[in-house]
């Protein structure tokens, strides 16, 4: 059952990690007032482990190494990349720092995002911002802890 068309989609599973966050987050602020730990813990999970199995995002990186090889007389190798594509990937940086810093990209707004909830909407009086993050590195854990 786990290898179905459908299950091998990596849209499929991408749009399933981001549902389950926002379940979670939904469920838990109905009956625990813990939307915050379901929400960014399950978002950990697609920001982490699927956005970059992405096709857009593979293709990005594959453009980048087809513009930093060549051959010994200067030829650029020629592979197809879908034409819709074309356009964004001229800006793809071609260096093998500046496609890792690409990489970079998603925790960095991901952790941005969990700052600035738990700084406004999430926000507890009595507890500090570290203590109130905490919470988020459980649903990973428990989920990483279950592979093993």
């Amino acid at each position: 059952l786990i290898f179905t068309p459908m299950h091998l989609n990596k849209y499929w599973r991408m749009t399933l990690e981001v549902w389950v966050a926002i379940h979670g987050a939904i469920t838990a602020a109905q009956s625990q007032h813990m939307s915050g730990m379901f929400l960014f813990g399950f978002l950990w999970m697609a920001v982490f482990t699927q956005i970059h199995g992405l096709p857009y995002y593979l293709t990005f990186v594959e453009k980048s190494n087809e513009k930093s090889t060549g051959t010994d007389e200067g030829e650029e190798t020629v592979t197809k990349t879908p034409s819709y594509l074309d356009a964004f990937c001229e800006v793809v940086p071609s260096s093998r720092w500046k496609r890792w810093s690409i990489r970079l990209v998603p925790p960095i707004l991901y952790f941005i995002v969990v700052i600035a909830s738990y700084q406004t909407w999430l926000s507890v009086a009595d507890k500090s911002l570290g203590v109130q993050m905490s919470g988020i590195i459980r649903i990973p854990m428990i989920l990483y802890l279950m592979v093993l």
